[in-house]
């Protein structure tokens, strides 16, 4: 389901913005919905063009700190993520490391125990 995307710039028309995001949402794309579309983005476009520069770069500038800061929590949530992956891969490491020491200690004592019963086996040949 291709739904066309609206890209609208927020400057106090809240509620023709809705009613686009609305529509797009519950209608299928169609012919003169691309076009309204296609017609509201471009009186936007102009709207914009005529705008103060000063408004516009605040609200630019406003837009990328909300970004910046979005980004900068998404890092953080992903450092958390980092950190907490590689304890627990530590752990799991650790304790595959300690289950290959007891089975390497029981092998020993196993062939020690092996050994032993051969020589009394040999002795008992003799």
């Amino acid at each position: 389901e291709d739904k066309p995307e609206l890209k609208i710039m927020s400057n106090g028309d809240e509620q023709l913005e809705k009613a686009m995001e609305e529509i797009l949402r519950d209608s299928e794309p169609t012919k003169k919905l691309k076009k309204f579309e296609k017609e509201y983005l471009a009186m936007r476009e102009s709207q914009l063009q005529q705008e103060d520069p000063i408004e516009r770069y605040k609200r630019e500038n406003r837009r990328l700190q909300e970004t910046s800061m979005r980004l900068e929590q998404e890092n953080d949530d992903l450092a958390h993520e980092l950190v907490t992956s590689k304890i627990a891969l530590r752990n799991d490491l650790d304790q595959a490391e300690e289950e290959k020491r007891k089975q390497e200690e029981e092998t020993a004592q196993l062939k020690e125990i092996f050994r032993k019963q051969l020589e009394k086996a040999e002795q008992e040949i003799k």
